[in-house]
């Protein structure tokens, strides 16, 4: 449980392509020179949570072929909080791969709770990231 995921292996409709992970790994932080390297396979992680976004599950029925849902939770969450995922939306709407029908600002935007509104911004990078992938 929660060993690398090799991308040759078959997987989920979630799984990240080799060239929609070379776009999406800049924007996720790079092993820190101070204390131990990292262990966890980060698009291990970026696949674990486009799935539970996907497939609207709660985070710990996160199958066992991904990291362990704490582990990929405290990913999401710091990337939430950051702005991670609304720095990788912007990017891959700049490239055009957003539906042509989707406005570039949209005018009006209504959220009821925080969860829905990143949910949204996930579920739009997976959408992007999908487009770019088809292409």
């Amino acid at each position: 449980r929660g060993q690398a995921m090799e991308a040759t292996t078959p997987g989920y409709p979630t799984r990240l392509s080799d060239a929609q992970w070379e776009i999406l790994a800049v924007y996720f932080a790079a092993d820190s020179p101070l204390g131990r390297p990292r262990k966890t396979n980060l698009r291990a992680v970026v696949e674990a949570i486009l799935y539970v976004l996907r497939a609207g599950c709660p985070w710990r029925m996160l199958p066992s072929d991904f990291p362990p849902w704490q582990t990929v939770y405290g990913y999401f969450r710091p990337w939430r909080d950051n702005g991670t995922w609304q720095r990788i939306h912007r990017y891959l709407r700049a490239l055009g791969t957003a539906p042509v029908q989707a406005p570039q600002s949209p005018s009006v935007a209504i959220a009821d709770t925080q969860s829905v509104r990143w949910a949204v911004s996930v579920k739009e990078v997976v959408t992007s990231a999908h487009a770019l992938c088809n292409t």
